[in-house]
């Protein structure tokens, strides 16, 4: 099934044990300055904020992380 979806022989392991230094650095996602600095403008304004998330166990999970944090800053999510 993994050669399949092209994974090789040799990130076999690495995809079915993986670790935390094997987690792309959240720093490198384009946008995410602007993005945080929209969110707290948005919670001190007393804004609004509508999450989306699509309709799978990562989409959904995140998107009950993010609100969560969101709500726990003193934010309101829709």
């Amino acid at each position: 099934m993994l050669k399949l979806r092209g994974i090789a022989d040799d990130d076999a392991t690495e995809f079915l044990e993986p670790r935390l230094a094997g987690l792309s650095d959240p720093t490198d996602l384009l946008g995410r300055t602007e993005a945080t600095e929209r969110i707290v403008r948005a919670i001190r304004a007393g804004e609004v904020i509508a999450i989306f998330g699509d309709y799978d166990v990562d989409g959904t999970t995140s998107a009950t992380i993010l609100a969560d944090g969101i709500e726990r800053l003193g934010g309101t999510v829709w």
